[in-house]
């Protein structure tokens, strides 16, 4: 809601009702909290406690990468496979992962057993 342009479109964002992390409440928006003033302190925050440039994209990839994680949706049917690519290839990307990789790490389940 904070983000906008080259940020926005560099992370895939949109609007914050297209999120399901974001959207859980049915309320998306306060007209008592300006998002960009917030977000605009967010990044000053950081800058005070010396983030640099490159640590602030990195956090704001990695809150994008998971905003995007929300959006992947799984079918059951024959074992679990993702439906939503797009979601999945958004995160992978912004994460920096391999989308065959998170595909598998998130649709494989594994069992530990002692003994």
């Amino acid at each position: 809601a904070g983000i906008e342009g080259e940020k926005k479109d560099a992370f895939y964002l949109s609007a914050p009702e297209n999120y399901h992390y974001l959207n859980q409440s049915g309320c998306v928006a306060d007209k008592t909290i300006n998002d960009a003033e917030a977000f605009k302190e967010v990044i000053t925050a950081m800058e005070v406690m010396q983030f640099t440039t490159e640590e602030v994209r990195d956090v704001l990839r990695l809150l994008a990468g998971i905003l995007h994680l929300g959006n992947i949706e799984f079918i059951t049917a024959g074992g679990a496979q993702v439906s939503f690519k797009t979601a999945l290839n958004r995160s992978a990307e912004l994460l920096g992962l391999d989308s065959t990789q998170l595909t598998e790490a998130l649709t494989q389940r594994s069992m530990i057993l002692r003994g």
